[in-house]
């Protein structure tokens, strides 16, 4: 007997505990990969979210390792080093697509010299890379004069500005763009239709244009035809 009830208390502080739990952290636990949907999602270095990163690859994904309120503790990258920071959770979207390939895997060359900074602000200085190495991609920033580019380098990571990299591109995720609400066709007539509705109303009046036609040439007719020879006539019609 006092295992059944024990039993029926454990049952339902377990569901009570499922009805106080945030939505969002019911929700979204279940997925290990959240998808990135605006081209400037950013990712912070904490908790608080005020000590910005990089704007995350658009299409991609990020690993959920955690979530506490609106901040979502996630990874980024299979490539060396991983990355691990912080992502407002609105800002993330639950696909519900199986997930290979998560992470855009782009690796990049310079192009020149360039300074490898260690801020998002591009004033810290760590080292410079030469020309034609090889680095991997992570985001990018946008400090008001242009574009820079969050990349590692034999293990580091930092900032390099976009005109020391060489022209680059990157693809969309191949997973479907669930996240887009297809746009509605505008309903197209076919020639049957059109000619349907406008056929009817056209064939009346070539009708009433004809009888209007074929009326006036009857009356023509009538008024001038000639009297017949050997046709009767009264005397009296003349004076």
């Amino acid at each position: 007997m006092k295992k059944t009830i024990v039993a029926a208390w454990s049952v339902m502080i377990a569901a009570f505990s499922f009805f106080i739990t945030p939505i969002s952290a019911r929700v979204f636990a279940q997925s290990e990969y959240l998808r990135v949907i605006t081209r400037d999602t950013p990712i912070f270095s904490d908790e608080n979210m005020t000590d910005f990163l990089f704007f995350l690859p658009y299409t991609y994904y990020v690993k959920v390792l955690g979530i506490n309120g609106d901040a979502a503790h996630v990874e980024y990258g299979d490539f060396a080093p991983a990355l691990d920071g912080y992502v407002q959770l609105s800002l993330l979207f639950d696909d519900g697509l199986p997930v290979s390939s998560p992470y855009a895997c782009v690796s990049v060359e310079t192009l020149k010299t360039a300074p490898f900074y260690k801020d998002s602000s591009l004033t810290q200085i760590n080292r410079y890379v030469f020309a034609d190495r090889t680095l991997f991609y992570y985001g990018y920033v946008n400090d008001g004069d242009g574009f820079a580019y969050y990349l590692s380098y034999n293990g580091a990571l930092g900032y390099i500005k976009e005109d020391c990299i060489k022209p680059f591109y990157i693809a969309d995720h191949p997973n479907e763009l669930t996240f887009i609400k297809p746009e509605k066709p505008e309903p197209t007539v076919s020639p049957t239709e059109e000619e349907q509705q406008v056929n009817p109303s056209l064939t009346v009046k070539i009708l009433v244009i004809a009888s209007l036609i074929l009326a006036g040439i009857v009356a023509t007719f009538a008024v001038k035809r000639p009297k017949k020879s050997g046709e009767y006539y009264d005397e009296n019609e003349f004076g």
